[in-house]
């Protein structure tokens, strides 16, 4: 499984609905095949930004199944 990096080191990461992720409060284009599988699980349930600090954000190409950032943080 493939991982993306969807946010660098000092960025903020947030999913206040489905479907709809956020960098630094701006949204980003989602490509078509992956928009319908973006779900908030973990750190990003509450729909509040997540800092990355000094790490990535990644987010996994099989987005309803994958362990990445959203359970392991950045």
């Amino acid at each position: 499984r493939m991982n993306r990096v969807v946010a660098m080191p000092g960025e903020s990461v947030q999913m206040p609905a489905k479907g709809k992720l956020l960098i630094n409060g701006q949204p980003i284009e989602i490509p078509k095949a992956l928009n319908n599988q973006f779900l908030r699980y973990g750190n990003l349930l509450d729909g509040k930004p997540v800092p990355c600090g000094d790490g990535y954000y990644v987010l996994g190409d099989d987005l309803k199944d994958s362990d990445d950032s959203r359970f392991n943080g950045p």
